[in-house]
């Protein structure tokens, strides 16, 4: 069952000043607004309306709902569960604090005028169904379906018990635009040979709509996100230094893995498209950065510090991300090529892409020093060097030939002491 880590806390009784949107600084080019709330604690999770319109904050003590146009604060709940709209934003469901039941608000009074059936269960996570007629949450021992419009239990799967299994948890479960359902496994269980390291099992599991069984797997990994038309998957693999994976979801094929810090990264949100992923990382780092899965490289870069959550709008305008009380409303630079910093630089691409055989990369190189540039498999594995040289700093032009390469997927690396970037490079003669 769900476990929820809380900050330690000091409560002061005091009058809190109504937090205002600020104003958007004249050189910025995509901030929207800015907004310093009197959460100290932070949020665990931002999200979007359905359409929009909202923007909630997940706080450790309330939620918290602004205009998304304003960043003005409209209402906040007391309770820390998380919210999914429905009705066209008219309603939203949440759990009740002591999750043992799914209660409906009404979004104009934000008040409970509706609960599902219940039968005292700890929920809890929990998904709706992109039709919004289903939802999917864990119970205690298991999983249950409930129907929306008779707001009865509609199916409850119970999970065996296992031998030696001493600690079981179901999170991050989600509906497919099938209406199957994914959700990730942790699993402890008892080592005889050494009591004190258990052994630790974390993979994804599909279930069927109909019997609630698990009819297939994706490998351990740590965290996914599916993409919004349930056509690629992406997992935090916790490398360090290449921390996202991204598969085409129904055949399992290996498409790119991102250059970025697996243990640091706080989000992954993919386009409403599917063709982007937006990142966020922790702290200490420039934390904000665009994507592109067509092109397998990064495209923009916010050039922000630490990001703790951020989610994309549904028509994706915006990206709305926390960093401890501020949330901040940016537009989404999806399809800008390029990565802000100094002004006029140059887009990292490498074209023609597929390739037939020359094919040309081309990136700022960013101080003049020994770069090693090489070709590798999906594996890792070095398929072919193009060069080890001393590079002038500067926008660079290298030309390679794949001629002596198979048809396939593969990665091409330029690395140095400042920089590391990877292209997804198709070799189809």
């Amino acid at each position: 069952m769900e476990t929820i880590h809380y900050f330690s806390l000091v409560l002061f009784f005091a009058l809190l000043q109504f937090a205002q949107a600020q104003p958007v600084p004249q050189d910025s080019t995509d901030l929207v607004w800015s907004l310093k709330t009197d959460q100290s604690a932070g949020f665990y999770m931002v999200k979007f309306s359905n359409t929009d319109s909202l923007i909630v904050g997940h706080g450790y003590d309330y939620d918290l709902f602004f205009d998304a146009k304003t960043g003005q604060e409209i209402q906040r709940i007391l309770g820390n569960k998380e919210i999914f709209f429905i009705n066209n934003d008219n309603n939203f469901i949440r759990r009740n604090q002591q999750a043992t039941k799914i209660e409906i608000f009404d979004t104009k009074t934000y008040q409970v005028i509706d609960s599902l059936e219940s039968d005292s269960l700890q929920i809890g996570y929990l998904d709706i169904s992109k039709d919004e007629k289903y939802l999917v949450s864990v119970i205690t021992g298991g999983l249950r379906i409930w129907d929306l419009t008779t707001k009865k239990i509609l199916k409850t799967k119970w999970f065996p018990k296992e031998e030696n299994l001493q600690k079981f948890n179901i999170y991050n479960i989600k509906f497919l635009c099938d209406n199957r359902i994914i959700a990730t496994h942790y699993k402890e269980y008892k080592n005889p040979s050494n009591p004190n390291n258990p052994i630790r099992k974390i993979y994804h599991s599909i279930f069927d709509f109909n019997s609630l069984d698990s009819i297939d797997v994706y490998k351990e990994m740590v965290y996914f996100e599916l993409s919004n038309n349930c056509i690629k998957i992406a997992f935090n693999t916790g490398d360090p230094n290449y921390g996202v994976e991204v598969y085409d979801f129904n055949t399992k094929e290996f498409l790119w893995k991102l250059p970025i810090n697996g243990p640091s990264l706080t989000g992954i949100e993919f386009s409403p498209d599917d063709k982007y992923l937006v990142t966020s990382n922790g702290p200490g780092t420039n934390a904000l950065k665009i994507w592109s899965i067509e092109i397998g490289n990064e495209t923009y870069d916010y050039g922000i510090g630490s990001r703790d959550c951020i989610d994309v709008s549904h028509d994706g305008e915006f990206i709305v991300s926390s960093s401890a009380s501020r949330l901040t409303l940016r537009e989404a630079k999806f399809g800008i090529n390029t990565v802000p910093g100094d002004s006029g630089i140059t887009p990292q691409i490498i074209y023609p892409n597929p390739t037939t055989g020359i094919a040309t990369i081309q990136y700022q190189q960013p101080f003049s020093e020994n770069t090693n540039m090489y070709i590798t498999g999906i594996n890792g594995q070095i398929v072919k060097p193009i060069l080890n040289n001393y590079l002038e700093e500067g926008i660079k032009t290298i030309d390679f030939n794949t001629q002596d390469i198979s048809n396939g997927i593969y990665f091409v690396k330029v690395e140095n002491t400042h920089l590391s970037l990877v292209f997804k490079l198709i070799v189809n003669k």
